[in-house]
C-alpha cells in the first residue's frame, strides 16, 4: 500500500514521499533565506519611522510569525471546532517548516487539509516574491556591498538590481527554484494518485491498540453514509468497503474469543490429562525403524512448538483484548448512528452509518449483541478466566469498555408499539449485556479499592438509571404478553443496580458516615451514586415488577407448521428439529432452564421468551399438539429423562450421519407448549443426586437485593417514605415464603422419616410386622430384619446430617441479614436434632420389646415342661395307692408298677427335654441381645467417622465421575488425533519407501555409469592399439 507502518520492503511511493520532503524543506529554508536577503536594508512604505533601514535580519520571523498565525487560526478552526481537539493546535510550530499530516493518508489527521496548507504556501511564496520584487534596490556604495550611499543614480531596480544583489547565491537562487518547482509537480502527483486511506489498508491496528481522537474521527468519518453519499464516488466506495471490512473484523474478534472460551474450560476440566495425553499418544505410536530417525525428531519437535505458540496466541484475556480494543474502534458501525464529533452531524440522524435501515440496523444489533455476550461471559465471576478480570486493572480499559457500552437510544422502542418484533428483541437483549456489562465491570474494578471510585462514576453516570416515569418514555409497557420491554428493561436494570451496590468495599460503606456520601452529590464530596429519588427509585420500581411476576406461571410456545414455515434454510423441518434440540439441551436435570451463552439467543427466540439472570425458571408441564385438529397431550415430567422420551428418536443404528439429531420431528405440525413456575429463593423440596438428598437456595435477583441493602444501609441513604414502605414489605414477604419453604422441607422430612425409618410406618419392616401378628418371629429373623432396619437409620441420619449443612452452610449465609429467617433456621436445627434423638429412641425400643417376647415365650416352654413333671408325680401318687389297695392282685399291681415307672421316665425325658430347649432358646436370645448392643455401639461409635469419610468418598467420587466424562472425551479426540498421526507416518513411510526405490534405481544407475565408463575405456584402447598398428 506504500503507507508508513504497513508497507513492507521496496515501495516507490515512499520514495516519491522522501524526495518530496527533502524539496519541501529545502525550498521553504532557501526562501525563507532569500527572502531576509533581499529585504535586509530596503525601506518599507509606511513604517519608515519604526525600520528606517528596513527589517534587517528580521524578515524570515516577521514570515514564519505570519505563517504561525495564519496556522494556528487554521488548525483551531479544522481541529478544535469542527472535531474539539484542541490539542492538535501544537502541531502549527512545525507546520511552519513543511505539512504536518502524512503525505499518502487521504484524510486530515493533526492540523489542515493538503489543499489547504499548499494553498497557504503557494500565496506566501508569491506574496515573498512580491515585496522582494517590490522592495528590491541594491546600493553600490563602500567596498561593492548593498550600502545607501545617497546617490540615485548608483541604485539598481528590479532585474538588474537582483542580479547584483545575489549574484554569488545562484547555486542558492537555482537550489529554491528547482525544489520549488518539483515540489509542486510532486505534490500534485501524490494527492491526486497515489494517497488512500489508511483504515482500509492496515488491518492489524484494530486489534493492537485503541483509537486516538484523531483516529477515531478518521474511522468515523469514513463510516458515515450520510457524508459519503453527498460526495459519491471512490468516496461511497471506499465507505461501503470499510462497512464490510468492520463486519468481517468483529466477526473474527469474535470467532477468535469463542474459541477461546471452549478452549480456557476446556482446559480447566482436563488439566490433569496431560500427562496421560502425553503417555497415550507415544503409547498409540509406532516407532519407526527409518534412518531418517533424527529428521522425523526434529519434525516433531517444531509440531510441538507450534502448537504451544498457537495455545498461547489462544489464551482468553488476549483475545479479549482484541476484541474489545475493535468493538472500541469500531463503536460507530455497532452503535449504528451516535456521533461524538460536531463535523458529523448530519440530516439523516441516527441511521447515519447504515446504508439499509430496515436490514442493516437489526444485522449490525444482533453482531452488537454477540460482542457484549462475548465480553461478559470472559467478565462474568463465576467460570470466566480470572485473566480477563485483571485487564480492568487497568483504567483505560475501562474507560474503553464504557465507550461500548451501549447507550439508552439502542434500547428505545417507541410509544405504541405493541407487537414484539425482531428489532424489539435485539433492543431488549443489548440492554441485558449493557447491564451485565456493568455489573462485571464494577465488580472487577472495585476490586481496586478507591482508586476505582472516579470511574465508577463514570459508569453510574453512563448507565443513567432511570425510574419507572422515565423508562416509560423510552420502552412501552405491553399488558399481557410473556415479553414485556418494560418489564424486562426494569427489572435487568434492577439487577445491574444491585450488583453495582454489592461491589462497592466494604470499607467505603462500613459505617453511617460513608454510607451517606454514596448518595450525596459530588459537589458536597460524595460519590453521588445511589441517589434516592433516582437509583434506589429504580431499584424499587424493578423489585416490584420481580414480586409481580413471581406469583404467575410462565407459558412459552415452540410452533412448526411445514405450510406456512419461513426458514432461511433450505430445509424447515431440519431448522425446527435444531432449535428443539437447543430448547431440550437447555434443561438441568432437575428441569431448569439454563441455556448456555451460545444457545441462549436460539432458545429465546424459539420459545418467544426472554431470560435473565438472576431469575429461575423450572418445566412443571408440557402440552404437545402433533395435529391442529387433535386435542394436546398434557404431560408432567419429573425429570430431564421423562422429558426427552415424549418426542420420538432416532436410534443410533437408524442414524445417517453423526450431525443428525438425537430425535427429529415428522410431523407436518407441531405445537409444543412449555409451562415454568418461577423459582423462589428457598426450595420447599429437596433433590436426589447420585442417590442423595440435596437441597438448594437460589440466589435470586431479591434476595441478593435484600442482602446488598439491608434494613440499616437502606435507612443511611435517606429514601423517601414510599420507598421504605415497600422495602420493608418486600422483606417481610422474602422473610414468609423462606420460612414456609423451611417449614415445608421439614414436613418432607418427616414424610422421609416415617416411610424409610419409623419402626410402626416403615416400608421396610411391613412384611415383619406382618409376620409377628401371625407367629411368633425367630431370633435369626429378628437379627436380619434389624440390621437392615438400622442401615436405613444410618441412610436418614446421613440425610439429617445433610440438611444441618445445608441450613449452616448456604441458607444461614445468604440470610444473614434477616433475624428471623436466622431464628426459624435455629429452630429448624433443633426440631431435626430433636426428631431424630427420639427416632433413635422408638427405635432401641421397638426391637427391645421384640426381642424381650422371644425371650418370654422361651421362659412360657420352661413352665409348660414343670407343669409336666407336676402331673407325673401326681400320678405316681395315684398308682402307688392302687398298688396298695390291690395288694392281693399282686401280679396286676406289679404290671401296673413298671407301666407307672415307664410313664414316669418319659416324662422326665420330656421334662430334661424341654428344660434343654429352653435353656438353648435363652442362650442364643442371650447372644443375639448382646451381639446386636455390641454392633449397635461400633455402629454409634463409627458413624461419626464413616459419616465424614462418606461425604469425603462422595465429593472425590463426583468428582471421579466428572474426570473420567473428561478422559473418555479427550480419549476419543487423542485417539482421532493419533490415527490421523498414523496416517502420516504411513505416508512418511512410503515416502521413505519411494526414496529407497530412488536411491537403489540411482545405485543401479551409478553402476550402468561405471560399466559403461569401463567399456568406454576398454574400446578406447582398442582404438589406440589399432591406431598404434
Amino acid at each position: 500500500s506504500g503507507l508508513p507502518g504497513v508497507a513492507v520492503g521496496f515501495e516507490l511511493k515512499l520514495v516519491l514521499v522522501g524526495l518530496f520532503r527533502v524539496c519541501e524543506v529545502i525550498a521553504r529554508v532557501v526562501s525563507l533565506g532569500l527572502f531576509q536577503l533581499a529585504v535586509r536594508n530596503e525601506p518599507i512604505p509606511g513604517l519608515e519611522e519604526y525600520y528606517p533601514d528596513g527589517l534587517g535580519n528580521k524578515g524570515s520571523a516577521f514570515v514564519i510569525l505570519f505563517d504561525f498565525i495564519m496556522l494556528v487560526s487554521m488548525i483551531f478552526y479544522w481541529q478544535g471546532m469542527r472535531r474539539g481537539n484542541y490539542k492538535n493546535i501544537a502541531y502549527a510550530f512545525p507546520s511552519v517548516v513543511s505539512f504536518m499530516n502524512p503525505m499518502l493518508l487521504s484524510e486530515n489527521a493533526f492540523t489542515v487539509p493538503a489543499w489547504a496548507y499548499y494553498s497557504l504556501r503557494v500565496v506566501e511564496l508569491a506574496g515573498m516574491g512580491a515585496v522582494a520584487w517590490k522592495l528590491e534596490c541594491f546600493h553600490p556604495g563602500k567596498g561593492h556591498r548593498d550600502f545607501h550611499d545617497g546617490h540615485p543614480g548608483n541604485n539598481l531596480h528590479e532585474v538588474a538590481g537582483f542580479l547584483r544583489e545575489f549574484d554569488n547565491d545562484t547555486v542558492l537562487l537555482y537550489a529554491a527554484a528547482g525544489c520549488t518547482a518539483l515540489m509542486l509537480v510532486l505534490v500534485l502527483l501524490i494527492r491526486c494518485v497515489l494517497v488512500s486511506n489508511v483504515l482500509l489498508k492496515d488491518e492489524v491496528m484494530f486489534e493492537s491498540h485503541a483509537f486516538s481522537e484523531t483516529e477515531d474521527f478518521l474511522c468515523e468519518k469514513l463510516l458515515d453514509v450520510g457524508r459519503n453519499e453527498g460526495y459519491g464516488g471512490k468516496a461511497l466506495a471506499d465507505c461501503s468497503d470499510f462497512h464490510d471490512f468492520a463486519e468481517k473484523k468483529i466477526k473474527s474478534a469474535c470467532r477468535h474469543v469463542a474459541f477461546a472460551i471452549r478452549e480456557f474450560q476446556k482446559k480447566q476440566k482436563n488439566r490433569a490429562l496431560l500427562s496421560q495425553a502425553s503417555f497415550f499418544t507415544q503409547s498409540t505410536t509406532k516407532v519407526s525403524t527409518s534412518r531418517f530417525d533424527v529428521v522425523e525428531k526434529w519434525r516433531e519437535e517444531q509440531l510441538e512448538l507450534r502448537e504451544i505458540k498457537e495455545q498461547e496466541k489462544a489464551s482468553t484475556a488476549e483475545r479479549l483484548l482484541d476484541l474489545v480494543h475493535v468493538a472500541y474502534n469500531l463503536h460507530h458501525f455497532l452503535k449504528g448512528g451516535q456521533t461524538t464529533h460536531q463535523a458529523h452531524k448530519s440530516e439523516r440522524g441516527s441511521d447515519k452509518f447504515l446504508f439499509d435501515k430496515n436490514r442493516s440496523q437489526t444485522h449490525v444489533a444482533r453482531q452488537y449483541v454477540v460482542v457484549l455476550t462475548l465480553i461478559n461471559e470472559c467478565l462474568q465471576k463465576e467460570g470466566g478466566d480470572p485473566a480477563c478480570r485483571g485487564l480492568l486493572e487497568d483504567e483505560n480499559r475501562c474507560l474503553e469498555l464504557l465507550r461500548i457500552m451501549p447507550d439508552w437510544e439502542q434500547v428505545e422502542v417507541g410509544e405504541g408499539e405493541l407487537k414484539i418484533t425482531e428489532k424489539t428483541e435485539l433492543a431488549m437483549q443489548l440492554f441485558e449485556g449493557r447491564c451485565q456489562l456493568v455489573a462485571n465491570v464494577m465488580r472487577a474494578g472495585w476490586a481496586r479499592g478507591r482508586a476505582f471510585r472516579n470511574v465508577a462514576y463514570q459508569f453510574h453516570k453512563a448507565f443513567a438509571a432511570k425510574p419507572e416515569k422515565d423508562a416509560k418514555k423510552l420502552v412501552p409497557d405491553i399488558e399481557n404478553s410473556s415479553v414485556d420491554p418494560y418489564d424486562w428493561v426494569m427489572r435487568l436494570q434492577m439487577m445491574a443496580l444491585t450488583d453495582m451496590f454489592d461491589s462497592i468495599p466494604r470499607d467505603m460503606r462500613a459505617t453511617t458516615e460513608q454510607i451517606n456520601k454514596l448518595s450525596a452529590p459530588r459537589a458536597h464530596r460524595g460519590f453521588e451514586l445511589f441517589r434516592p429519588e433516582v437509583e434506589l427509585q429504580a431499584l424499587i420500581d424493578g423489585a416490584e415488577l420481580v414480586m409481580k411476576s413471581r406469583k404467575f406461571d410462565v407459558e412459552a410456545k415452540f410452533q412448526y407448521d411445514s405450510a406456512t414455515a419461513h426458514s432461511s434454510d433450505s430445509n424447515p423441518t431440519k431448522a425446527a428439529n435444531k432449535a428443539l434440540h437447543a430448547i431440550l439441551g437447555s434443561f438441568k436435570e432437575d428441569l431448569m432452564l439454563k441455556p448456555s451463552f451460545e444457545q441462549k439467543a436460539h432458545v429465546q427466540k424459539a420459545l418467544g421468551i426472554l431470560l435473565s439472570e438472576g431469575e429461575f425458571l423450572r418445566l412443571t408441564t408440557v402440552a404437545i399438539k402433533a395435529n391442529s385438529d387433535e386435542p394436546e397431550t398434557q404431560h408432567a415430567p419429573t425429570s430431564k429423562h421423562d422429558l426427552r422420551g415424549y418426542f420420538p428418536t432416532v436410534d443410533e443404528g437408524n442414524k445417517k450421519s453423526k450431525d443428525q439429531m438425537p430425535f427429529e420431528l415428522d410431523l407436518q405440525y407441531a405445537e409444543i407448549t412449555f409451562t415454568f413456575s418461577p423459582v423462589k429463593e428457598v426450595e420447599p423440596r429437596s433433590f436426589t443426586v447420585n442417590n442423595r438428598q440435596v437441597w438448594r437456595v437460589h440466589d435470586t435477583t431479591m434476595l441478593r437485593l435484600l442482602r446488598s441493602l439491608d434494613e440499616t444501609t437502606m435507612m443511611c441513604l435517606q429514601p423517601t417514605q414510599d420507598i421504605q414502605v415497600s422495602f420493608h414489605n418486600f422483606r417481610e414477604e422474602i422473610q414468609e415464603q423462606a420460612k414456609d419453604a423451611i417449614n415445608a422441607q421439614l414436613k418432607q422430612l418427616k414424610e422421609t422419616r416415617e416411610t424409610t425409618v419409623q419402626p410402626a410406618t416403615c416400608q421396610c419392616l411391613e412384611k415383619f410386622r406382618g409376620m409377628d401378628k401371625q407367629r411368633t418371629v425367630k431370633v435369626d429373623e429378628i437379627k436380619s430384619y434389624k440390621n437392615t432396619h438400622y442401615k436405613k437409620l444410618e441412610i436418614y441420619e446421613d440425610t439429617i446430617q445433610g440438611y444441618r449443612d445445608f441450613l449452616d452452610d448456604s441458607l444461614k449465609s445468604r440470610f444473614q441479614w434477616s433475624a428471623p429467617v436466622l431464628s426459624h433456621i435455629t429452630d429448624a436445627e433443633t426440631k431435626v436434632t430433636t426428631d431424630l434423638k427420639q427416632l433413635r429412641k422408638d427405635i432401641n425400643a421397638f426391637w427391645a420389646e421384640k426381642e424381650g417376647k422371644v425371650t418370654g415365650e422361651a421362659k412360657r416352654q420352661q413352665l409348660a415342661a414343670q407343669e409336666a413333671e407336676k402331673r407325673a408325680k401326681q400320678e405316681q401318687e395315684k398308682a402307688k395307692q392302687k398298688e396298695l389297695d390291690a395288694m392281693n392282685a399282686q401280679e396286676r399291681a406289679e404290671k401296673m408298677r413298671k407301666e407307672a415307672e415307664q410313664e414316669r421316665d418319659a416324662a422326665k425325658q420330656k421334662m430334661e427335654d424341654a428344660q434343654r430347649e429352653a435353656n438353648e432358646a435363652q442362650e442364643r436370645a442371650e447372644e443375639a441381645t448382646r451381639e446386636a448392643d455390641k454392633k449397635r455401639l461400633e455402629a454409634e461409635q463409627l458413624r461419626k467417622e464413616a459419616r465424614a469419610r462418606e461425604k469425603k468418598a462422595f465429593e472425590q467420587e463426583a468428582a471421579s465421575t466428572r474426570k473420567l466424562e473428561t478422559i473418555q472425551k479427550e480419549k476419543a479426540e487423542l485417539q482421532k488425533d493419533a490415527k490421523a498421526l498414523s496416517k502420516v507416518k504411513e505416508d512418511l513411510e512410503k515416502a521413505n519407501q519411494e526414496k529407497k526405490k530412488f536411491e537403489d534405481a540411482y545405485k543401479k544407475a551409478e553402476a550402468d555409469l561405471k560399466a559403461a565408463i569401463a567399456e568406454k575405456k576398454r574400446l578406447e584402447e582398442q582404438l589406440k592399439e589399432r591406431a598404434a598398428e
